[in-house]
């Protein structure tokens, strides 16, 4: 490991440390470190859910909507992988919604295309419609999953009921002393 990568390691767990999500991130995209990467939205999108607050949703938004488009190609490009995997793509999904819900579909289309013609580009980067190609597919396949785990619990919650003297017990006592 040359002192580089070990100055940038000790930066990016300073920036940690000191919950400069925006700084950290911005290193992570920088060092193409998609593992660090995924940690760090992960950490911001359940801590915000488990405290209530908006406050690291602000973050987040604050993050994608000020990433440089080179910054934004990779991420996207991370987004794609992330998507493939069930385990993963919670944190996907949610990072894409903030990117199509802050940014224009120019911006990145723009910023998709920039990396895609300069000549450090990582073979990661394709164009919007291509990274929607790669999406769609697995995309819908959560929500399939999503779908029959909403049903199963419909089932599970049906039986349960049933196990604890039925659902019609009190309809029933009803119409015999009617």
């Amino acid at each position: 490991m040359d002192f580089n990568t070990s100055d940038r390691d000790q930066d990016f767990t300073n920036y940690v440390a000191l919950k400069d999500y925006k700084s950290a991130i911005s290193l992570a995209l920088s060092m193409d470190q998609p593992g660090r990467l995924f940690a760090l939205f992960k950490e911001l999108l359940s801590s915000g859910d488990s405290s209530g607050s908006e406050d690291n949703s602000h973050v987040t938004n604050s993050i994608i909507r000020d990433l440089p488009p080179a910054e934004l190609a990779k991420l996207m490009g991370h987004i794609r992988t992330w998507n493939g995997n069930a385990k993963t793509s919670v944190v996907a999904q949610a990072i894409l919604h903030s990117i199509f819900k802050l940014r224009t579909t120019n911006d990145v289309s723009d910023a998709l295309g920039q990396a895609s013609g300069s000549a450090t580009a990582s073979r990661e980067t394709n164009s919007v419609s291509e990274i929607v190609q790669a999406l769609a597919p697995y995309t819908e396949r959560h929500l399939a999953r999503l779908d029959r785990l909403v049903q199963d619990s419909y089932v599970l919650d049906f039986i349960l009921a049933e196990m604890d003297g039925g659902m019609l017990v009190g309809g029933d006592e009803a119409m015999l002393m009617a």
